[in-house]
């Protein structure tokens, strides 16, 4: 066990990206968390990254969310001059745009992606019922591994240009989700609870004022 546990320990610094303050350009930042897009190509990728408290923390919580078979985003972790952080996919590219529901709740004018989606609202969203469907789906596989939901773990993707989209989802900000094996199947109320939430805040900042009330309706009447 010390063997393979050395190994994985060696992969993980002989893969671990590198990288210099000097690349890094200030997107967006919160009271825990600062995120820098990352000017150099990354496999092909455009990428960001993530300085938060714990970044070891952040990467376990996403690992423990792939038996959920969550859409969650790619995420590891990297060295930005000596100081671990997490280097993840860019979520607001030219072709496609994130957001937040629970940055909507504070300071969201600072924020990009937030911003130009509120400017840029969409007229709909063509896939409503199967993006509920999703997002109902992940809050019962969190209850049924003791994950409690929180409505900052989710975020809303729309491709840019596109009126009536389907929009899908990722879950991202991991930092402060916890689990206990106490409370497997007693979460169901808590997590459909946020779950919601997230989608009412996602269609009141993002979709035009005359197309709101059929899809909070659809929310409300949905069998969660």
């Amino acid at each position: 066990m010390r063997e393979l546990l050395h190994a994985d320990m060696m992969e993980n610094l002989q893969t671990m990206e590198y990288i210099k303050r000097t690349d890094l350009e200030l997107m967006a930042e919160s009271g825990h968390s600062q995120i820098y897009k990352y000017l150099k190509p990354y496999k092909g990728l455009s990428m960001v990254v993530k300085e938060t408290t714990n970044p070891q923390v952040t990467i376990n919580n996403l690992n423990m969310l792939t038996s959920t078979g969550c859409m969650k985003v790619l995420a590891e972790l990297c060295d930005v001059d000596g100081k671990k952080a997490i280097l993840m996919e860019n979520l607001f590219t030219d072709d496609m745009v994130y957001v937040f529901p629970n940055t909507y709740r504070g300071n969201w004018k600072k924020c990009a992606p937030e911003l130009y989606l509120y400017n840029n609202k969409i007229k709909g969203i063509a896939n409503m019922d199967s993006l509920i469907c999703q997002v109902r789906d992940f809050a019962h596989a969190c209850d049924s591994k003791g994950i409690e939901l929180l409505i900052d773990m989710l975020s809303f993707g729309v491709p840019k240009g596109d009126e009536v989209p389907e929009v899908s989802y990722k879950v991202v900000d991991v930092d402060g989700m916890g689990q206990d094996d106490a409370r497997i199947f007693k979460l169901t109320k808590e997590n459909i609870g946020e779950a919601k939430w997230a989608l009412r805040i996602f269609v009141e900042y993002c979709v035009e004022d005359s197309a709101q009330a059929d899809l909070l309706a659809q929310i409300e009447n949905f069998k969660w």
